[in-house]
Parts: structure tokens; C-alpha cells; sequence
């Protein structure tokens, strides 16, 4: 479908017709996810493009980049971009099948289950069957007596697209007596009644199982979209090594040079000129892709996309909001309201706030699991608000449009997690 996308120094938006997202995804599922034998093959052909990009990053932590020369810097950059982008080409297959995936399953289940419990059902049997790789490192750290080693594995865990660090080792250490000790046990309870609770409504329901295999292809695409989250946050640390060594050879800024495509900075390297537009990207800039053309947005044509799609007024004197049930977890609560628009700058957000936020990323965990409940802009039953909010078991509605804009900090808050309201009180 085709999707430009707009930046300034703190936002990045991807912006797609819902109608042409959903009948892509639509085709892409029924081809591609649903067939057994296609997604086995699908996941064969991303585990080939996975290993490739994971041997490259090997390869760049085995180089001491500031000895290179240019031109093997340059061969390096190419070969690793080209590498992301064959990871990109099969692993964007889980996350664009789902647009159309809810739909159908949806679709199903209201000819076999009441129209109050469809959101219920729908958030069981889609909830993933794999751990979250939040998950996996919690229980590594606790079982754990090397914390050195365990830094080496996770030093990436609060990467992000906006962020690229390397945790220390006390960044570790002092989560580590925070973690209870049987948490392997509570995770292993917690997907055994994963399964339990998939089993249990579709007996209930009379749920056959060509719509069980539906749902259970969506539970796959989430996990598999998850493993790529981790994917990413890896090879972006490699990237901001090459990036660095680049920015002080060309004697430019790096946030600036960010700004280039892959393909730019292949020919910086080559000594080609550096645009005049390059510093003002970072103000306002986009990209426009559709099938085989892509191209790169000005400053004035993005600023009047902004207005156009994005900066619009909204109702703020509403005291309901909808959304989707991603989670329920206990159902009804209330608390404070603090809108979180960055997780390194959470402002004063305390345990048993509610949190509200754009959509969510990795970087954001540390806060959902001191939140009483979550409530999202943007995402549906497969994004990370979803993902993370199952596994902690707080009540989750995303896709709310506009709780950033109707809401504010301090408002006292009902979050519905059974029906997917948010009332002010």
C-alpha cells in the first residue's frame, strides 16, 4: 500500500488508508499466514535474512572501524544495509498480514458468540503462545550469576528507534532483586493458561477449528513480530557504530546525518556531495513508498502534510473515549491519568497511575508494569501495548485516537477493560 511517512526531531508517522492497509493484509494472511505450509516457509525464508544480518553484525563487532579505510567502511555500510533490508523484506510479513487478519477472524465470531463477548474472545484467542523477549530476559537475570555475561547478551534492551544505548552491567544489578525468583514458573503458568483459556471458549462457543486456525495464525504473527522487535534493537546498535565512524569522517553531525537514506550515505563515502536540505530534514522531513518508487519529502511538502493529517483539532469537552480491549486483566479500575509521549522523560509517574501514551514501544515496560491500566492512541490486538500488557496482566485499550489530546495529566480516570471505555471522573 502506499505510505508516506513524516518526522520532525520527536515523531516519526507512518500514514496509510485503512481501507487499502486492511485488503492488503486481507491478501497477505490468506496467502501467505493462514496456509500452514506458506508460513513455515515465510518464517524459512526471514530465518535465512535473520542469520545474514546477525553474521554482518558479528563482522562489524570483530572490525575496529576507525582503522578502515573508506572505501572498505563504505563495502561494510552497503553490505549491512542491503542485509536490513532483505531482513525487512520477510520480516514486514506478520505485521501487514495482521491489519487484515482481525477482520475475518472478527467476522466468524459474530455468527458463534454474543455481541458482548466477541472483544473477550477475540483478545484470548489471539493472545500469543511464545514468552516476550522482556520476558525471556527477566527470567535469564534471575536465574543468573553472571551478570556480566547477561550485560554482553542484553546490553541493547532499551534500544528504540529514537535511542541506541549500551546498558551497564549496574543497570542490571539493580533490577535483578526486583525480579521474583519463580518468575520462570509464573511465565510457564501463565501460557499454559494461555492454552486452557483458547481451549475453553471455543468448547464453549462451539468454535470450529478452521477459526481456531485463523486466530492461532494471528497468535503467530504477534510473537513473530515481537522476535523481530528484538531483531531490530540489535542491528540498530550495529548501525550507530558504523554511524559514528561515518559522522566524524564526513565532519558532520550525526543526528544530521541520520537524516540521509542508506543509500546517500553510501555515496557520501564516495565523496559525493552532501545535499544543502540535509540539516533541515531534521526539523521536517519525509519519505514516500509505494510498490517500486520511493522518494524523499522536502521540508515545505512535509510540514504541509503535517497539517493536512496530522495537527487537527480534536473534541476535548468529551468524557468517553472507545477503544479496543487489547487486555482485560482485572477487569475495571481507576487511577490517575499521566500521558507519557517519552519513556526516558516519564515526568512524575507513579505505581497505580494510569498510563496513556501515542502507542507503546520495548522501552516502555519499566512503566506498564507500575501501571494500574494502559490506554493507547494508536495499535490493535497486535501491537506492543497488546503483546506486553497480556503478559503483565493490566488492562489495556488501544486505539483510541485521541486519548493524548482529550486527556491530561492528573485527570481521575475509569478504565473498562470488559467493554474498551475510558470515562473521566
Amino acid at each position: 500500500p502506499t505510505l508516506p511517512g513524516l518526522s520532525d526531531r520527536k515523531r516519526f508517522i507512518w500514514l496509510g488508508s485503512v481501507a487499502e492497509m486492511d485488503e492488503h493484509g486481507r491478501r497477505l494472511f490468506l496467502d501467505k499466514m493462514l496456509p500452514l505450509d506458506e508460513r513455515k516457509s515465510a518464517r524459512k525464508k526471514w530465518k535465512s535474512a535473520h542469520d545474514a544480518l546477525y553474521i554482518l553484525c558479528d563482522a562489524i563487532a570483530g572490525e575496529d572501524v576507525q582503522a578502515l579505510s573508506q572505501e572498505r567502511l563504505r563495502g561494510l555500510w552497503q553490505r549491512f544495509h542491503v542485509a536490513v533490508e532483505q531482513f525487512w523484506a520477510h520480516s514486514a510479513l506478520p505485521e501487514l498480514a495482521n491489519y487484515g487478519s482481525l477482520p475475518i477472524l472478527e467476522k466468524k465470531l459474530w455468527e458463534l458468540v454474543p455481541e458482548s463477548e466477541v472483544a473477550s474472545v477475540m483478545e484470548i484467542l489471539t493472545a500469543p503462545f511464545g514468552l516476550s523477549f522482556y520476558q525471556e530476559e527477566e527470567i535469564d537475570l534471575a536465574e543468573t550469576e553472571d551478570i556480566s555475561t547477561h550485560q554482553k547478551k542484553y546490553f541493547w534492551l532499551r534500544n528504540s528507534y529514537g535511542n541506541v544505548e549500551v546498558l551497564p552491567v549496574a543497570f542490571f544489578e539493580e533490577r535483578k532483586p526486583e525480579i521474583p525468583n519463580d518468575v520462570r514458573a509464573r511465565s510457564t503458568a501463565r501460557l499454559e493458561k494461555v492454552i486452557v483459556e483458547k481451549d475453553r471458549v471455543q468448547t464453549l462457543y462451539s468454535i470450529p477449528q478452521d477459526v481456531r486456525a485463523i486466530a492461532d495464525a494471528i497468535a503467530d504473527g504477534i510473537h513473530w513480530q515481537d522476535v523481530r522487535k528484538k531483531d531490530i534493537w540489535v542491528y540498530l546498535h550495529f548501525n550507530e557504530l558504523l554511524l559514528d565512524e561515518i559522522a566524524t569522517r564526513l565532519k558532520i553531525e550525526k543526528e544530521i546525518l541520520s537524516y540521509a537514506t542508506h543509500d546517500e550515505i553510501t555515496d557520501f563515502l564516495a565523496d559525493t556531495s552532501i545535499p544543502s536540505d540535509l540539516a533541515q530534514r531534521v526539523e521536517a522531513s519525509g519519505l514516500y513508498a509505494y510498490v517500486d518508487e520511493f522518494r524523499v519529502l522536502g521540508f515545505e511538502e512535509t510540514n504541509e502534510y503535517w497539517k493536512l493529517y496530522v495537527d487537527r483539532e480534536v473534541d476535548t469537552s468529551v468524557s468517553e473515549l472507545k477503544g479496543v480491549v487489547a487486555s482485560k486483566g482485572s477487569g475495571v479500575v481507576k487511577g490517575r491519568v499521566r500521558i507519557v509521549r517519552d519513556p526516558r522523560e516519564p515526568g512524575d509517574f507513579q505505581k497505580g497511575d494510569v498510563l496513556i501514551t501515542t502507542m507503546t514501544t520495548p522501552e516502555y515496560v519499566f512503566l506498564m508494569k507500575n501501571a494500574v491500566a494502559i490506554v493507547t492512541d494508536e495499535g490493535g490486538l497486535t501491537s506492543h501495548a497488546a503483546i506486553v500488557s497480556r503478559e503483565l496482566g493490566v488492562p489495556c485499550i488501544v486505539g483510541t485516537k485521541v486519548a493524548t489530546s482529550v486527556l491530561k495529566d492528573g485527570d481521575v480516570v475509569e478504565v473498562d477493560a470488559q467493554k474498551g471505555i475510558v470515562r473521566k471522573l
